[in-house]
């Protein structure tokens, strides 16, 4: 089978929204990285040939040239709009996780070490569904308000 190129018709509409899907997606996959990492240079590459296309579209306005980075990155503008989102996200993930992890922590510390581990994955959200309840209703009621770190004897570090 003869694999072929993709062309595609957008107008400028779509391509600015396209724009602001690569900034959410180079987001998610860069943000925490504190240098290039190779394994994602493909994604850099065609984040910057998909930008380099902006003038194309009239959307100039959207993208521009970093010399410092000799490459193209979205406009403040951009960002700015996107950003609502990205902190939407930033913040259901974070409490996601910290209740998915609170509970983990906690069924596995109540744990009995002559019962079988749930290996099915419905029994295992079955048996954390408990857990995971008791801290979304937490914070959802206080935040982080009643949340606080306490040291142990041990020395290890235990949060409440």
């Amino acid at each position: 089978m003869k694999r072929a190129d993709m062309t595609m018709d957008l107008d400028r509409r779509e391509y600015a929204t396209l724009v602001e899907l690569l900034h959410f997606a180079m987001w998610i996959l860069t943000a925490n990285d504190h240098e290039p990492e190779p394994e994602k240079a493909r994604f850099r590459e065609l984040e910057q040939k998909l930008l380099a296309r902006a003038a194309d579209f009239d959307c100039g306005d959207l993208v521009h040239y970093a010399e410092e980075h000799a490459e193209h990155m979205p406009t403040l503008a951009v960002e700015q709009a996107c950003d609502p989102y990205i902190q939407e996200y930033d913040n259901d993930t974070f409490w996601q996780e910290l209740i998915i992890r609170l509970a983990e922590r906690d069924f596995m510390r109540d744990a009995d070490d002559d019962e079988p581990a749930p290996v099915d994955v419905v029994e295992i959200h079955e048996r954390l569904a408990p857990y995971q309840e008791r801290y979304a209703q937490e914070f959802e009621a206080n935040g982080l308000e009643t949340l606080e770190v306490v040291p142990r004897r041990d020395s290890r570090v235990t949060l409440h």
